[in-house]
């Protein structure tokens, strides 16, 4: 089982491998977008059902939703500025991946895949994220931090069948992590 998230490749008991010399991290993200994901934010706003619509204005293709091994969620609302791309969800090896951007340059990669089963989470947190902090007041088992030796700060939500996973290198705050992580709902 691979575990995918910020255009690294975890498989489970291995170790994170890091992209080749000379591969950018980013470029990896555009294969993957090419592909999975999960968190997303809104106070109040909360998550829906994949195949549903947000506001009116994004439809997740069925061909994702029917294929995806676990329940798509995405969220109504996102920090500042920020838009889920209606034309950014893919899905690969089960990965759903879709991003956000804030019209400026920022943007929010997100990733969704199956929980994985006997997977230890806060191993992976203290392995992968400098100072990682459990969020409080969420539906969910939630943690943010930066991984370590980056600039990208990640947000891990685990849900009873979903990891949802959502990364950035724009100047987002824990504040508006936690806003996306508050969003989820089943």
């Amino acid at each position: 089982m691979y575990l995918r998230y910020s255009g690294f490749m975890f498989e489970e008991g291995d170790t994170l491998q890091q992209p080749a010399a000379g591969q950018k991290a980013g470029s990896v993200w555009k294969v993957i977008v090419a592909v999975v994901i999960l968190l997303a934010a809104g106070l109040g706003g909360g998550m829906l059902v994949a195949h549903d619509v947000l506001d009116g204005r994004i439809t997740i293709p069925k061909s994702i939703t029917q294929n995806a091994a676990m329940p798509v969620v995405v969220p109504r609302k996102l920090p500042g500025t920020y838009k889920i791309a209606g034309t950014s969800f893919n899905l690969k090896e089960k990965v759903v991946v879709f991003e956000a951007s804030d019209g400026t340059g920022g943007k929010i990669n997100f990733t969704e895949q199956q929980k994985p089963a006997g997977f230890n989470f806060d191993n992976f947190y203290a392995q992968q994220l400098q100072d990682p902090t459990t969020l409080n007041d969420v539906p969910f088992s939630s943690v943010v931090g930066q991984l370590t030796g980056t600039k990208t700060k990640m947000l891990s939500v685990v849900t009873d069948k979903t990891w949802v996973i959502a990364t950035t290198t724009a100047p987002l705050s824990t504040d508006d992590m936690q806003i996306i992580a508050q969003s989820i709902k089943k």
